[in-house]
């Protein structure tokens, strides 16, 4: 199934899904806290997974099938992996966006070093990219990256992306339980972000892995911290 939803969601409103991985996962990270699982053999290598047409038709007939108020307010690329790994993404958006709905893209901001996947990102008029880290260190134990992908040629992709986008632009940062929850790494991750044009920025807490569960300390303790990445931000900007 390539469309799903729509789903309720706090920053989108209604979103109808758009699977465009449909295989087991593709992804250029394995991130410790990924609720699709482990990634076996995570790579760069842009792919063909399915068609724009194919793509647009199934949308269009989903959409035919919803009742008036359930009309979703963006269609949204999350996949079982790395949407940007979809060789085909910004044919896809293009043609999408003849039905005249918002197109959002959530995106883990591996492949934005790419001026051909900065392209097609132009198109969508919504874009989440992923700061889950400051350093390179944090990033290897909480996004476990493809092989040959290098930190800091993520930043300057995300940078120059922040700087060329037109659209709304999101920042979303997952912590984990005694990996990327420490002062130090919300304040690095506070000064990336406030370096980008954007809106707002969403943080998650998260356990460590998926079977863990959390107590009302922990929770209170990583809503804390959720509150300082937001204040670090505000201050770092200015």
């Amino acid at each position: 199934m390539i469309s799903f939803g729509p789903v309720p969601s706090r920053r989108l409103g209604k979103s109808l899904g758009i699977n465009n991985i449909i295989r087991p996962k593709v992804c250029s990270y394995s991130c410790i806290y990924c609720q699709v699982g482990k990634t076996r053999q995570p790579g760069l290598t842009r792919q063909s997974f399915f068609m724009p047409e194919q793509i647009l038709r199934e949308v269009e007939e989903h959409l035919k099938k919803l009742k008036t108020e359930d009309r979703p307010d963006y269609l949204t690329f999350v996949s079982n992996g790395e949407p940007t790994l979809d060789i085909h993404l910004g044919k896809s958006i293009e043609m999408l966006k003849r039905l005249g709905i918002p197109i959002a893209v959530i995106t883990n901001s591996s492949m934005l070093s790419d001026l051909h996947v900065r392209g097609e990102l132009m198109q969508a008029d919504w874009v989440s990219v992923k700061v889950d880290a400051a350093d390179a260190d944090t990033w290897q134990k909480v996004n476990c990256p493809a092989e040959g992908l290098k930190f800091e040629t993520l930043m300057k992709g995300l940078k120059l992306f922040a700087d060329e986008y037109g659209g709304e632009l999101r920042t979303e940062t997952l912590l984990c339980k005694g990996i990327n929850d420490s002062q130090e790494n919300l304040r690095g991750v506070a000064k990336i972000i406030s370096t980008l044009v954007l809106v707002t920025c969403a943080t998650s807490i998260l356990s460590k892995s998926h079977n863990e569960q959390r107590n009302l300390n922990e929770i209170v303790i990583w809503a804390n911290c959720t509150r300082n990445l937001k204040r670090i931000c505000d201050t770092a900007r200015g």
